[in-house]
């Protein structure tokens, strides 16, 4: 019984964060909060974890989500760049200088789009 307990309070800020957001239809800045409060007292008192390693994995995670954040932002940056200097037609013909099967083509994008987002955001970053 009490793996099963255990099991489900590992579950509940998963839970909880799907019902708040998709279900009760919160905005993110009320139910991230709540959830993160939840998670820390269970984090505590359940599982007996020491205070200290909880406030030094909020401030890793912080960072963490910090570093997606600086990618997303920059992939964004560099396709509005793309738009407005009218390259995405470029880089449409050059996708079909490739091959012109479609499959292909993706397994192409998402093979080199890692090191292209994390070369562009090191570029932004890295210019100012």
């Amino acid at each position: 019984m009490a793996e099963q307990l255990l099991t489900l309070l590992a579950i509940l800020p998963f839970a909880l964060l799907l019902l708040l957001l998709v279900i009760r239809k919160w905005p993110a800045i009320k139910a991230m909060p709540l959830t993160y409060v939840i998670t820390l007292l269970i984090a505590l008192f359940v599982w007996k974890i020491s205070l200290i390693l909880t406030i030094a994995s909020f401030i890793k995670g912080t960072f963490m989500a910090i570093e997606i954040m600086l990618i997303i932002f920059g992939a964004i940056f560099f396709l509005q760049i793309l738009k407005e200097k009218k390259q995405i037609t470029n880089l449409k013909s050059t996708l079909a200088l490739i091959s012109n099967d479609a499959r292909v083509q993706a397994i192409v994008i998402a093979f080199l789009f890692g090191a292209l987002i994390a070369g562009i955001v090191g570029l932004i970053i890295f210019s100012f």
